[in-house]
């Protein structure tokens, strides 16, 4: 069992630390920001959803919690006395992630914005488009998603259709 790695490893510690306080959707972090985006969607979709995604929220809190708990806290073991913290290419690669985890949290208009058009255009659209699949041959399938009833016809800016291929299992059909 890990124990006391935070006094052999405290930066790591930190950083580990912080990265699970966005994973368990604490205010201010990223984490949050799309917590919150999927409870307002499972909400509108539907209270029943809600009880689901609360409690995949609770669990994660408590697994990272306990995780850190175990890891980091607890009685340090002579097995892990001997390993090392990060090292200073460590510490700033993993510093920018840290700060953008804050700043996606603090700012997530700066991000949305880039997405706005795409979702607008979505939502005005969203009865025009319809997902379909078929089976091409054993081994491939094809998804189409099609505008107006169109499928099969040339991809262009004019029907706006998209074309996504993808191999699977004839198994998994």
């Amino acid at each position: 069992m890990y124990g006391g790695l935070s006094k052999s490893m405290p930066y790591f510690a930190i950083f580990f630390f912080l990265i699970s306080l966005s994973a368990i959707a604490l205010p201010l972090t990223a984490g949050f920001v799309s917590e919150f985006l999927v409870l307002l969607g499972s909400y509108i979709s539907g209270k029943f959803w809600v009880y689901f995604a609360i409690l995949g929220v609770v669990l994660t809190a408590v697994y990272m919690l306990n995780a850190f708990q175990k890891m980091f806290l607890f009685k340090e073991t002579d097995k892990f006395k001997n390993l090392k913290d990060l090292n200073l290419n460590e510490f700033l690669y993993l510093s920018p992630l840290v700060l953008l985890l804050f700043f996606m949290g603090v700012f997530p208009q700066f991000f949305f914005n880039y997405s706005k058009s795409s979702l607008e255009h979505l939502n005005n659209n969203l009865s025009n488009y319809s997902l379909s699949f078929y089976k091409k041959q054993a081994d491939q399938s094809k998804t189409f998603l099609k505008s107006n009833g169109r499928a099969g016809q040339p991809l262009n800016k004019k029907n706006k259709e998209q074309k996504i291929n993808f191999k699977q299992n004839e198994r998994a059909l």
